[in-house]
């Protein structure tokens, strides 16, 4: 059976119709919707479709399908974007069969689009020029990808633009069966000129990291890496030192049944401000410091809405439960 893996921000108005595509296809047991953070009703209407729904627990398309390829508990994994409405009816037969068939460990998709500079531009004649022997894929950067969770497990998915370059990398590198096929006409939305410049960087960025095996970092990122490394370490020693158990539970939509965030937003209306911060801005503290922004002026007594919130059920017993596993 198959499992179809949906990563997912900000898609309320397309994420239902991409769900139920999945879930009409007769060889699809599990459908998984991993949302990046929604502020919108992505959640619901992935749930209200039947899909299994888990919220990542960083930002980025990369973690998302990271988490995903974990939690499934088919073999066989198939990724769709949720914001597209035009996949053929049969998109997860024609990227699964090859590998049900045992003709493919990995199938990439390749379609008819409006557009394709990145690819034209960037991927392939970087490819071309670092790796002649590299397969002459069509279109080296599509998202709609199928392949063996054995073989997922083993590849390293990056951040932002250059997390499908670098699994088809990764794939290769690693032996797997690839198949390339046509999934026919798809249409999604064009890209400004600001974000194929980004997209640009950070597709040739995996390929030269993926060429070298490693990518020079900055003085400063690596002086804050090793340090968190540091601190991560240190607190994981005196841990296992004392023997201290530690529970960690998300607030928004695990102990309380809402978030917090939305709640306020609609309540103060800067629901608008909101989505455009968190749908335009990756880097987490930029988002974050553009976030708190928004609650400029609020008065401790005006951000008390937060009691209003139920919580969820049983958390009363479930932290009388916690307390006793930690004597």
């Amino acid at each position: 059976m198959i499992t179809v893996i949906i990563p997912a921000l900000n898609e309320e108005k397309t994420v239902a119709s991409v769900v139920r595509l999945a879930k009409q296809s007769p060889n699809v047991s599990e459908v998984i919707v991993v949302d990046d953070r929604s502020i919108d009703n992505t959640i619901h209407e992935a749930r209200k479709e039947g899909a299994s729904v888990i919220t990542s627990t960083q930002l980025g398309k990369g973690i998302s399908m990271k988490e995903g390829v974990a939690a499934a508990r088919n073999e066989i994994l198939a990724f769709l974007d949720a914001d597209i409405v035009t996949y053929p009816k049969n998109v997860i037969e024609l990227l699964t069969t090859p590998i049900l068939k045992g003709e493919a460990d990995f199938v990439k998709s390749f379609f008819v689009r409006q557009a394709g500079r990145v690819t034209e531009l960037v991927a392939k004649p970087l490819l071309s020029l670092l790796h002649p022997g590299f397969p002459d894929f069509q279109q080296p950067l599509s998202g709609m990808i199928a392949g063996r969770k054995s073989y997922f497990e083993k590849t390293e998915f990056e951040e932002g633009y250059g997390v499908d370059i670098g699994i088809l990398m990764d794939m290769y590198n690693l032996g797997a069966r690839i198949m390339e096929v046509n999934i026919g006409f798809i249409e999604n939305r064009l890209q400004e000129l600001k974000q194929l410049g980004r997209m640009s960087r950070e597709v040739a960025k995996t390929i030269m990291k993926k060429t070298v095996g490693w990518v020079h970092l900055g003085h400063s990122e690596v002086k804050t890496n090793i340090s968190k490394r540091e601190e991560l370490d240190q607190s994981l020693l005196e841990m296992a030192i004392t023997k201290q158990k530690i529970a960690i539970l998300d607030m928004d939509n695990t102990i309380l049944r809402k978030s917090f965030l939305i709640t306020a937003a609609e309540s103060f209306g800067f629901m608008e401000e909101l989505v455009e911060v968190v749908s335009n801005n990756r880097n987490p503290f930029v988002r974050t410091k553009k976030i708190a922004k928004l609650f400029s002026g609020k008065t401790k007594n005006e951000l008390s809405l937060a009691t209003s919130i139920p919580v969820t059920k049983h958390l009363e017993e479930l932290m009388k439960v916690l307390r006793k596993k930690a004597i």
